[in-house]
């Protein structure tokens, strides 16, 4: 006969019982809670991105994936970050203007 690892002696599984602690401690279950929790947070999400300095590039449109990682900000308002995609190889660093010009650093051999 299987033994079910998540079973506890009064029969009752683990997470079974993180719901009725749940139920307990909040007084609502667990979808009320993620519903809650998702709400508050597409909120403060929202209210970031309206004070947030988004900005539009002026490169144009490509159809190949690029991303941008460890981001950081300058203080004349430029960004400084390491840039990879389908069509870079293998990683650049690149300066982004306030403007949205692009301009390559250096590239970074992997080793």
């Amino acid at each position: 006969m299987r033994q079910d690892h998540a079973a506890r002696p009064n029969g009752v599984g683990i997470h079974f019982a993180f719901g009725i602690a749940l139920k307990k401690v909040t007084g609502r279950n667990g979808a009320d809670t993620y519903d809650e929790t998702t709400s508050q947070l597409s909120e403060l999400y929202k209210s970031k991105a309206q004070h947030s300095c988004g900005r539009k590039s002026s490169t144009p449109r490509r159809r190949i994936f690029t991303g941008y990682f460890q981001p950081v900000f300058e203080a004349d308002g430029s960004v400084l970050a390491q840039k990879s995609g389908m069509d870079i190889y293998p990683i650049e660093m690149v300066r982004v203007h306030p403007d949205g010009r692009e301009e390559k650093l250096f590239r970074i051999a992997r080793q």
